[in-house]
């Protein structure tokens, strides 16, 4: 038996005719060529007369055989046997189906244990305890449920934590976690490691839900109006710079008074750059706070005014290439109050 396979979506006629090219070149390349093509013609002539199936003709086989030449096979792995029989094409795509790859284990709890390290959330004497639990939660669907309980939780730092833990399951933000979210804006500074004076490995709650609320103007808008007055500055400001990205009129005095201060020099990194860029986007209904605010403000403040004012210009709406106006919220310098130092993430075994 010969076997010739074909590869991609050559037609059998075509592999055949690859199986017969000449290896060698000149008058032995030629004169194998002409001997291997006279031996299949006779092969397939008499297999053809002694073979056909009866009620078939040799011409209704070779009709349905040119037609597959002309065509090609429809699979993209096919074997033509040169045998005792007929040539036939035959399907092989089952053999050449992939190994099937055994699903990774993942790892899911019972009640007991997402109880166990929901409860391991709250603030307490033990160390690192809470962050641990915060790592093996990240990402499992069955603790969903006792983790939107623990948003009602008396203890601050394990309503945080839950917040952050449910955000990137996926689904629409409830009302209770709208107001987690809106409360973590706020400078607590959730979760501190008291022994190395540390935020630990680089949780943030305030920049996470920042980004997260974002992309919820109608469901946050309450929340963030009542927070406009807080007293605390971090919280604040990121509510004034979310009610003027979301483009809340109604609000845009408050919100405007809020920015405009962060316009000034201060020493608060990045702030008056976000401050402006959120005036941007708030567009008319601020304008006329900004023109009347311009003639008080320091230097600093009335040239990021004035750019606000003016607006980009062709060559930069066609670069897109001014942070203060085009740039994307999580790709600005995070204004941090708290003036944050992480600790180290732990290294991986």
């Amino acid at each position: 038996m010969v076997e010739v396979r074909t590869h991609g979506r050559r037609s059998p006629a075509r592999q055949l005719r690859a199986y017969a090219r000449p290896k060698l070149t000149g008058f032995a390349g030629r004169r194998f060529a002409a001997i291997l093509a006279g031996l299949t013609v006779v092969a397939a002539g008499v297999v053809s007369f002694s073979f056909v199936p009866a009620g078939d003709s040799v011409a209704d086989f070779d009709a349905s055989f040119i037609e597959d030449a002309r065509t090609g096979s429809q699979s993209n792995d096919a074997v033509i046997l040169v045998t005792d029989s007929v040539l036939q094409p035959l399907d092989l795509r089952v053999l050449a189906e992939p190994p099937e790859v055994e699903p990774e284990d993942v790892e899911t709890y019972d009640p007991g244990e997402v109880e166990r390290l929901v409860n391991a959330l709250i603030h307490d004497d033990v160390r690192r305890n809470a962050v641990e639990a915060y790592r093996r939660l990240q990402g499992h669907p069955e603790a969903k449920r006792r983790l939107e309980r623990a948003l009602h939780s008396y203890d601050r730092q394990q309503r945080q934590l839950a917040a952050m833990l449910i955000w990137p399951l996926g689904e629409a933000p409830t009302a209770p976690l709208i107001e987690v979210s809106v409360e973590g804006l706020h400078a607590d500074g959730l979760p501190f490691d008291r022994e190395t004076n540390s935020y630990s490995d680089g949780i943030d709650n305030a920049k996470s839900f920042f980004l997260r609320l974002r992309d919820y103007p109608s469901e946050a808008r309450a929340a963030l109006r009542r927070v406009i007055d807080s007293r605390d500055p971090q919280q604040r400001f990121l509510s004034a710079v979310l009610l003027a990205c979301h483009g809340d009129a109604q609000y845009a005095w408050r919100a405007t008074s809020v920015l405009l201060q962060h316009l000034e020099d201060n020493e608060i990194h990045g702030d008056g750059i976000l401050a402006a860029h959120a005036l941007y986007k708030f567009g008319a209904p601020a304008r006329a706070f900004l023109e009347r605010a311009r003639h008080s403000a320091d230097a600093q403040a009335r040239t990021l005014l004035d750019r606000v004012l003016a607006g980009p210009d062709a060559t930069t709406r066609r670069r897109q290439d001014d942070r203060l106006f085009f740039r994307k919220l999580e790709n600005y310098d995070f204004v941090n109050f708290e003036r944050r130092q992480y600790a180290a993430p732990p290294r991986r075994s």
